[in-house]
């Protein structure tokens, strides 16, 4: 699990998407803004349509910090939420890294 520190708080979602700017691939939508820390921040949050018990979301978030966690020294420094677009429980954790890494980068 990712450090306390490098988790985004859900309180400053209102300003974050009006400032940030989108990516996305088959798998996530990443929206991304530039932070005032030297450190990036992230927040998951997979959403109920999708992913239909808590069991199902808490796995999926888990996995995606944990990616995040290892990769933290090459990500740049700037607030993240990432949301995945469908059910990834079929994938591995090598394609889930791949697909955030690339746009993380």
């Amino acid at each position: 699990m990712i450090p306390k520190k490098y988790r985004f708080k859900n309180f400053n979602f209102n300003i974050f998407f009006k400032l940030a700017a989108k990516k996305q691939n088959e798998m996530f939508n990443i929206w991304m803004s530039e932070n005032n820390y030297s450190y990036p921040r992230f927040s998951v949050s997979p959403s109920k349509r999708i992913f239909k018990t808590a069991v199902a979301r808490n796995k999926i978030r888990r996995q995606i910090y944990e990616i995040l966690r290892l990769n933290l020294k090459k990500i740049r420094k700037a607030d993240y939420v990432i949301v995945p677009k469908k059910p990834l429980s079929d994938l591995t954790h090598g394609i889930l890294m791949e697909k955030i890494m690339e746009l993380l980068k």
